[in-house]
């Protein structure tokens, strides 16, 4: 495999690694599927050097080596943890390998750095001896985790405080402090870190728990979102769209009922009524929103449903009209007023009022015409009702409006007394509809002139 590889110690408190020649090599192909060359993966090897000593309040500083074949390929991970020792040891970043270390008090403590490739782990320990004065660290302060409360129900806080003992003999104090809220809070004992608080109105609190060792002060803060006590609301009602029924049908009842589940553990009923029309209306199921009315006399019936969670109700109602057959289609009625006049070369104005029953469902549709007159009437648009007219000559015309609903037809007739010079118009054209021929065949052309005779 080439020259070997060497581990030495340098100068200092660092560990300074030498690499051989051929473990250049093999780093420089590190991207390579070492893998394929029959290479067995082996855990990485990690050296921390000599015993180390310390005289508080001074740092430890590391540098260790770390040897690894490079399998998986992939970067090795290593974490620091404290293995023994009469306190606390406090890593600069435990998962780096080359970090700082603080402790708490004199003594003898065992150190750990293991590294793991994702497959083996390799560790090495070291052994530190720690003189002189322990230096005071302010007290580590857990304020419990955040929470939700519900008056009048209050808030277990789960705060807890720990310390190094430092300074010898003192005395480590606590207290709850409210740091922001809509209201007030009181605590059970304040200088407990466990314990309960109530408040005195909803909304989010910020709690502050504070630890005192005589000489350095730690805190920690929690967060209550308080609720206020659901109110009980009336359930939310619906009877469904008002609607129009033929004896001998009957009507379909969408009616909905939602409730809040206030109470709690209350059962909500619902009910149907009849509030007024002219006979008796028959639930199918009077309980169930969702149901279906039959009524024994045609008429307007108002139907009321409630619905109630034992403490509210609420209702509400719907309108069905109920017919007695079929109704019967009717033509259209058509009324074009008076009769009229005009001096040529004005124009007439129509406005006519058409009445209809409705049936069936759909557009009525009109057609203007001239059923007698001298000359010639040319309608603005002869399909709309409310147009205009233009006569070619003086003379008596007379003109029908048709109405129809898709079944039945209606008209009403018209006479319109024209006096005046008559106006001469141009001749109206038509050279027939476009059309497609295939030679040597010729085209048909059906053309057409009206004219006025002026």
């Amino acid at each position: 495999m080439g020259s070997p590889v060497r581990v030495g110690r340098g100068s200092g408190r660092g560990l300074t690694l030498v690499y051989g020649f051929a473990l250049a090599l093999v780093l420089a192909f590190a991207g390579s599927d070492l893998g394929a060359l029959g290479q067995t993966n082996k855990a990485p090897i990690v050296d921390l050097g000599r015993t180390r000593s310390l005289t508080l309040p001074g740092v430890l500083r590391f540098s260790p080596g770390i040897i690894d074949d490079g399998l998986p390929v992939g970067r090795v991970t290593t974490l620091w943890t404290q293995q023994s020792g009469p306190g606390t040891v406090t890593f600069g970043n435990a998962s780096v390998a080359a970090t700082t270390a603080t402790f708490s008090a004199p003594g003898t403590y065992v150190l750990r750095l293991t590294a793991n490739d994702s497959q083996l782990t390799g560790f090495a320990e070291t052994t530190v001896t720690v003189t002189g004065t322990a230096v005071n660290q302010a007290p580590a302060v857990s304020a419990g985790g955040n929470q939700t409360i519900t008056l009048p129900a209050g808030a277990t806080l789960a705060g807890t405080v720990t310390d190094d003992g430092l300074p010898q003999g003192a005395t480590v104090t606590s207290q709850w402090t409210q740091q922001s809220g809509p209201g007030t809070t009181t605590f059970a004992n304040s200088t407990n870190p466990a314990t309960t608080a109530t408040f005195s109105a909803p909304g989010t609190y910020v709690l502050r728990l504070t630890a005192n060792d005589s000489q350095l002060t730690g805190f920690a803060e929690t967060t209550v979102t308080v609720t206020a006590t659901p109110v009980n609301r009336a359930p939310t009602v619906s009877a469904g769209v008002n609607q129009t029924t033929t004896l001998p049908a009957g009507a379909t009842l969408a009616g909905t009922v939602t409730d809040d589940g206030l109470p709690q553990g209350a059962t909500v009923t619902s009910q149907w009524i009849q509030q007024s029309g002219p006979g008796t209306a028959t639930f199918a199921s009077a309980t169930s929103p969702a149901t279906t009315a039959t009524f024994s006399a045609p008429g307007t019936y108002v139907l009321r449903l409630t619905a109630s969670d034992t403490a509210l109700s609420a209702f509400a109602e719907a309108t069905v009209v109920v017919q007695s057959t079929s109704p019967t289609n009717k033509a259209p009625l058509v009324d074009l007023g008076k009769f009229r006049s005009l001096t040529l070369p004005g124009v007439l104005t129509f406005g006519p009022g058409i009445i209809d029953d409705g049936l069936p469902v759909g557009r009525v549709t009109t057609l203007w015409t001239q059923q007698s007159g001298p000359g010639t009437v040319t309608f603005g648009n002869p399909s709309v009702a409310a147009t205009t007219a233009t006569f070619s000559a003086p003379g008596t015309y007379v003109l029908r409006l048709t109405a129809n609903d898709s079944q039945l037809t209606g008209f009403a007739e018209t006479t319109v007394t024209v006096t005046g010079t008559a106006v001469n118009r141009a001749p109206t054209v038509s050279a027939g509809g476009n059309q497609t021929i295939t030679l040597p065949a010729g085209v048909t052309l059906a053309g057409t002139v009206t004219d006025d005779g002026l």
